[in-house]
């Protein structure tokens, strides 16, 4: 009779061994699949972060080429027309009909100041898109 006792108990604790180790390769499963769970998510929150970011700069190259050609076109018009005001203010004092200030510094300065003003005006906008 103690053989037999003895029999069970082993048995028993290798029931319950046999037990413990299920509920531990369970609870690995679980773990791996909420671990690989958070690697997705995070590798899915990366890919968006990117594709905003070249969405971002995209819209920042096409707004900086638009944003310049306008800037240049209306630093032109705006510091020509200054030129132009220039000559016929100081031509009289210079003793000349261009002035050191003219219609052409005026379209060039306006031009290639507002070209760079543009660009940077038109890289802050692009980088506001969504």
């Amino acid at each position: 009779m103690p053989e037999v006792q003895t029999f069970l108990r082993e048995a028993w604790a290798a029931t319950e061994r046999q037990k413990a180790m299920e509920a531990a390769a369970t609870a690995e499963q679980i773990r791996s699949r909420e671990e690989a769970a958070r690697a997705a998510a995070h590798a899915a929150a990366l890919a968006a972060a990117e594709a905003q970011r070249l969405r971002r700069n995209a819209a920042s190259g096409e707004a900086a080429m638009n944003c310049a050609a306008f800037g240049a076109v209306l630093g032109g018009i705006v510091m020509g027309f200054s030129g132009c005001v220039s000559c016929l203010n100081n031509f009289q004092a210079q003793h000349t009909l261009i002035t050191d200030f003219n219609l052409f510094n005026g379209l060039l300065f306006g031009a290639l100041g507002g070209a760079v003003i543009g660009v940077v005006v038109g890289i802050a906008i692009g980088q506001m898109k969504d």
